[in-house]
């Protein structure tokens, strides 16, 4: 069956209520809007989560375990990248999560460090489980051999048997689509983050081959540019 269905609905909501709920998504699975509290969420969130998913399905253990709000944005950190400075300006936890620097003349906001944020919250969780080691970002897919999960900090025993198989009938290809379609989901900015549209169009689902993909998601492009500033 290749069907996937996710079928936890317990925390839905209408998209109308969606500011105004405090608790939207588990923790590991948590959009990094949500974690900061950001005003105008919305269905962006949704991706972020099936992301998360894709990337457990793979490996077999969660991609990012966080033990607390501030470890699953440590986390979100160090496996994706930078938090966009306008979304920690927005965010009514900026001065709980982030610290202030100047550089030149200009003001920019850094996530503490573990050592920085617990040396101020001592009751806060600490982190728990870690992300695979040799797992530095989501590239590093291409290599990672799935039995590293489990070793000592691996949360579960390996699930490989209901795990995304890529590895007998799939190609590398297969498994370079995946990986582009997994870092299209979790783009932290949510204004760059895909659309259900997009990822319904992408090659690991329709099959396409991705360097078509991408040379027809290029083209499009540059024809919306040259019609905007033509």
């Amino acid at each position: 069956n290749e069907n996937i269905k996710i079928a936890d609905f317990g925390n839905a909501c209408l998209l109308s209520k969606l500011n105004s709920k405090i608790y939207v998504q588990s923790l590991y699975y948590r959009a990094p809007e949500a974690i900061l509290h950001n005003r105008d969420k919305n269905e962006k969130i949704d991706i972020w989560s099936i992301g998360c998913i894709l990337g457990e399905l793979y490996l077999g253990n969660p991609i990012m375990p966080g033990n607390s709000s501030y470890d699953q944005l440590y986390k979100i950190h160090s496996l994706i990248g930078e938090i966009p400075q306008y979304m920690i300006e927005e965010s009514v936890k900026k001065n709980i999560y982030f610290t202030k620097t100047k550089d030149n003349y200009t003001y920019n906001y850094r996530i503490k460090s573990p050592e920085e944020f617990y040396k101020e919250y001592p009751d806060e969780p600490k982190s728990e489980y870690e992300i695979p080691k040799n797992l530095k970002n989501i590239d590093d897919l291409i290599n990672v051999k799935r039995d590293i999960i489990k070793s000592k900090n691996s949360l579960h025993k390996s699930m490989h048997n209901s795990s995304l198989s890529l590895n007998s009938t799939n190609t590398k290809e297969d498994l370079v689509a995946f990986i582009h379609l997994m870092k299209g989901m979790l783009q932290i900015d949510p204004k760059k983050r895909w659309s259900c549209k997009q990822c319904l169009k992408h090659p690991f689902l329709t099959k396409e081959k991705l360097d078509k993909y991408i040379s027809s998601q290029l083209n499009e492009i540059n024809q919306f540019m040259s019609n905007s500033f033509s």
